[in-house]
């Protein structure tokens, strides 16, 4: 069965067409925002012997706004924002919570060559 479905994949990969998407730049004053959400809740961990038991109740909540400007029609400004909360409760002490920002990365794609189709691009970013 694990054959059958590796060679699914492999043809199926064969037959997909690259898209290179992370190269095109915005257009000159355009904007692009996608924002994603997601929360993680466990009540359970894994010990060293990788078998499971229960934990302090824990919570997160992430808010992930991406954000892309065409500053000049062959170079974006963007920047992909993590804005998290994360709570445990531990019976018998005060819960522990944080709010703030998480993993974040801010970049500058400059378009270098575009024709016929092919598009590549240089994108220097920092993250925090």
């Amino acid at each position: 069965m694990a054959l059958k479905t590796a060679g699914l994949v492999t043809i199926l990969s064969l037959a997909a067409s690259p898209a290179f998407a992370g190269a095109w730049t915005q257009d000159a004053g355009k904007t692009k925002v996608i924002l994603t959400a997601s929360y993680y809740d466990a009540a359970k961990i894994y010990n060293n012997n990788g078998n499971t038991q229960t934990a302090p109740n824990y919570h997160k909540f992430e808010l992930n706004p991406y954000i892309e400007y065409g500053l000049y029609d062959d170079v974006t400004l963007g920047a992909s924002v993590s804005l998290q909360r994360a709570q445990q409760n531990v019976p018998g002490d005060s819960d522990l919570s944080h709010a703030g920002i998480g993993e974040s990365e801010f970049f500058l794609r400059k378009r270098l060559y575009d024709e016929n189709g092919l598009v590549a691009s240089v994108q220097p970013f920092f993250k925090l």
